[in-house]
């Protein structure tokens, strides 16, 4: 439109206006052919409407008629609305109209507030104020622009914008009143709950319309994954907030910086007190001046306890310790010299954390689970402000990667390590994480060997009372965070198998689109003959998919050895494709050995339900002539194996869900693969299946030919043994050993073990002799001493000094050199417990 100067309002009758406009335009564009068009409109666009004051106001003037925007924590968005200031005659003064809108905010969540109407020149000098729902003012904006509107004149500007988290530390409704300016410059807020008695000394000229656009964004989503920091990496640009996992102060410089942010520890205990530390810093400004930042933890696991503050910043004393709600709020400082941050990490504040006797990490006895967890740190509501008001871009960086472990040797989460925890380990003595239910086998496998042995109750008599809070820390065999148990005997690669077993798991959570990896158990054993490896189901979700299981794998890989790099370059390097079968260079350390990542992928497609006892695949099985089996699903079938259990490689031939495996050959999950699986879940989500765990799916080799053409027979093959209930374990330590010191110490042991027991089973402690339990700690170790272990000195035993010994330096009488011997005949010549 040229012009609005020949528009024409006129009152038709009372309340009904007719709004002439003229129009002239020229349009001109190409359509999808090429071909030009040009529009020529002229003429007159009419509207008729009605105005009655009564009712142009369209949203409520109170919280209790405010307009319910729907923005919520679940409902996130932006809404925006038109509407006017001014217009709103049922108020005795429709000058003091306040226009009230509703939003749910859960803690951390955000809501944005910008109205534009003096950039229209609509006449609206607006304020914005926001208020909980008990009426109170948490947030207020006169003549602020937004962002994204500096090419409005700030002398000039009268709109409103602002920004609100909620920092209550629980969800809650919060209203937003657009209203007009109080020319009697009267910051007193108005009563957003009546209507009644609001200030006065609004202009009439200060009404009119506007544009409102309302926004609510989660806590966490705008503030994580902006920043992938290399610690010895200078910041190039932006202004860096970043967080870091120490058991130990960091040591810092005299102005509280430091070069590099320092390594967080890799790794903690449920025991364990650390800090965590705030570090920030600017690439875009001479320094920073001030910054604020709420600290989020998982109150169930640790309890925030000190705040300190660098030497770079004051305390601004906002900081709040809130352990209900697991957060640190207002860590707010005020740089202490002029260039604080600039180009060095600069820390802001450290919050100490530790384990007070309401918190916990339990044994996930079910899951067969000790760790790791994650501690649930996120930094929200950072704020940064640079010298002369610098504008910068926010980098807030990822939480460290610490794990969290539970204690394993405190097995029934008493908080201290003792006869109770023994009595425990001595029941499943000697029993194989495979071979047995009993859960609490793979939680005092500390050592992940496969068993519960004397090197696992040689860790725990070192361990023997410690607990939560004391002043000695837990001694842990130097592999205790190796994810798998066993070792093999046969394997070559650069990569380890935590690496491969992660490789495998992303695999195949991308393939299958699933939200979180499977969590999969290793066990590494000699399973004998050509078999390589087994999966099995041990859990599956509400739904019937599965979410956990076991993979076993043969510890030699038949005799021909694992190949775990997960590089393709033996493979002909560059991506490999799912369904196709990939031989190994002979020059190549994979050729000849069994690919890692390939068998793990085979078993844990199994666990991830590709077998016939999984009831949704199952359901799916069709005999066809013949007797070939075949899984069919909507609009594609495949060939599998008589037993139900693989594809059938002379119609799938390259599939890595084949029943057998040629050395030197790396296979990937294929559609196909990912199509039956998805389809048994499917099924499994919408039927009612009785879900079958624990039975194992075998994967063979194909062993190539010895000299005299003979090859192993499917016979040969030893399963494992199955499933046993877990007996009663009783001790008879009668006999009349001695230890080579010439102490007889049978009697002793069978008194302290008798009263071990009547105390696990309840006995109430004043009618036992507890005497006998008095200083036989020192007696313990001393015996340990005199049969070989010299690196016990005063109760204490260097876990990296005692991972390295040879198995020979086990000499203990009735032990043999593989830790297999009989617990009764262990214990006969032993002084007895650690207490």
């Amino acid at each position: 439109m040229d012009s609005w100067s020949q528009a024409k309002l006129k009152e038709l009758s009372t309340g009904l206006y007719e709004l002439v406009i003229p129009v002239s335009r020229v349009l001109n564009f190409n359509t999808e052919a090429g071909y030009p068009v040009e529009l020529k409109l002229t003429g007159y666009a009419t509207a008729r409407f009605l105005v009655d004051q009564e009712t142009t106001d369209q949203f409520g003037d109170t919280i209790g008629t405010a307009h319910a925007t729907g923005l919520s924590s679940a409902s996130t968005g932006t809404n925006t609305y038109y509407g006017g200031i001014g217009n709103n005659t049922s108020i005795a003064d429709p000058l003091l109209d306040v226009d009230m809108f509703q939003v749910q905010l859960n803690a951390g969540d955000s809501v944005i507030v910008d109205i534009d109407a003096s950039q229209f020149q609509t006449g609206l000098d607006s304020v914005v104020r926001i208020f909980d729902a008990a009426g109170n003012e948490v947030a207020y904006s006169d003549d602020d622009l937004a962002p994204d509107e500096n090419f409005v004149s700030f002398l000039s500007n009268f709109d409103s914008y602002v920004t609100y988290t909620n920092t209550t530390g629980s969800a809650g409704n919060f209203f937003i009143g657009i209203s007009a300016y109080n020319d009697l410059d009267d910051p007193v807020s108005y009563d957003p709950t009546d209507t009644a008695g609001r200030p006065t000394g609004v202009d009439p000229s200060d009404v009119g319309s506007y544009d409102l656009h309302i926004t609510v964004q989660n806590g966490a989503a705008p503030l994580h994954g902006t920043q992938a920091v290399i610690t010895d990496a200078p910041l190039e640009d932006g202004t860096a907030v970043d967080l870091a996992v120490v058991r130990d102060q960091t040591q810092l410089d005299a102005y509280g910086q430091t070069s590099s942010l320092p390594n967080s520890d890799t790794w903690i205990d449920e025991w364990s007190s650390f800090w965590v530390e705030i570090y920030v810093e600017t690439a875009d400004a001479q320094g920073i001046t001030a910054a604020i930042a709420d600290l989020n933890y998982n109150t169930d696991f640790f309890t925030a306890t000190a705040i300190e503050f660098g030497a770079a910043f004051a305390d601004n004393g906002q900081a709040i310790i809130d352990d209900a709600t697991g957060v640190v709020t207002g860590l707010s400082g005020t740089a202490q010299y002029e260039k604080a941050g600039h180009l060095k990490k600069a820390l802001l504040a450290r919050v100490k954390f530790e384990s007070l006797e309401q918190d916990d990490v339990s044994i996930d006895f079910e899951d067969k689970f000790i760790g790791p967890h994650a501690l649930g740190l996120s930094l929200s509501n950072v704020s940064v402000s640079l010298t002369d008001d610098t504008e910068t871009t926010l980098l807030v960086g990822d939480a460290p990667e610490t794990d969290l472990w539970a204690i394993a040797y405190d097995v029934n989460d008493d908080d201290v390590i003792d006869f109770k925890d023994l009595t425990i380990l001595a029941s499943v003595y000697n029993q194989n994480v495979l071979d047995t239910d009993s859960p609490y086998v793979w939680a005092l496998d500390a050592d992940k060997s496969g068993d519960v042995n004397f090197k696992d109750l040689t860790f725990f008599a070192t361990n023997y009372g410690v607990s939560k809070g004391g002043d000695r820390d837990v001694v842990y065999p130097s592999n205790f965070l190796q994810r798998w148990y066993g070792k093999t005997t046969n394997i070559s690669g650069d990569s380890s198998i935590d690496q491969v077993m992660d490789t495998a798991l992303s695999i195949w959570q991308d393939a299958l689109g699933m939200d979180e990896p499977l969590d999969i158990q290793l066990v590494i054993t000699d399973l004998g003959g050509t078999q390589l490896g087994e999966g099995q189901i041990t859990a599956v979700d509400e739904q019937g998919r599965p979410v956990a299981g076991i993979v076993t794998l043969d510890d030699d890989a038949a005799g021909l050895g694992w190949y775990s790099d997960i590089s393709t370059t033996a493979f002909g390097g560059g991506e490999l494709e799912g369904g196709v079968s990939y031989t190994a260079d002979i020059n190549s350390d994979a050729a000849g050995h069994y690919d890692l990542l390939t068998v793990l992928l085979h078993e844990i497609g199994h666990v991830a339900g590709f077998t016939d006892t999984y009831a949704p695949f199952e359901s799916h099985i069709q005999v066809g002539v013949g007797g070939t089996l075949s899984f069919v699903g909507n609009g594609f079938e495949a060939t599998l194996t008589d037993d139900g259990l693989h594809l059938d490689d002379s119609v799938h031939d390259g599939d890595v869900m084949n029943a057998t495996l040629d050395p030197g050959v790396r296979k990937l999950p294929s559609i196909l693969d990912a199509l039956i699986l998805q389809t048994a879940h499917e099924t499994a989500a919408s039927g009612d299946f009785e879900i079958m765990v624990g039975v194992n799916a075998p994967l063979m080799a194909n062993l190539p030919l010895t000299g005299s053409d003979e090859t192993v027979l499917p016979e040969a093959i030893q399963p494992l043994a199955p499933l046993v209930e877990l007996a009663q374990v009783s001790f008879d330590a009668s006999g009349s050993q001695s230890d080579p010191a010439g102490s007889n110490l049978p009697v002793i042991w069978n008194q302290v073990w008798n009263t071990l027991n009547q105390l696990s089973q309840g006995a109430d402690p004043s009618e036992l002799d507890l005497t006998l339990l008095e200083g036989l700690n020192e007696e313990f170790v001393q015996s340990l001493r005199e049969h070989g272990l010299s690196i016990i000195e005063s109760g204490e035993i260097l876990g990296h000094e005692l991972s390295e010994l040879d198995p020979a330096d086990w000499q203990l009488t009735g032990l043999d050199q593989d830790g297999d011997g009989d617990f009764d005949a262990v214990f006969s010549n032993w002084a007895g417990p650690i207490l």
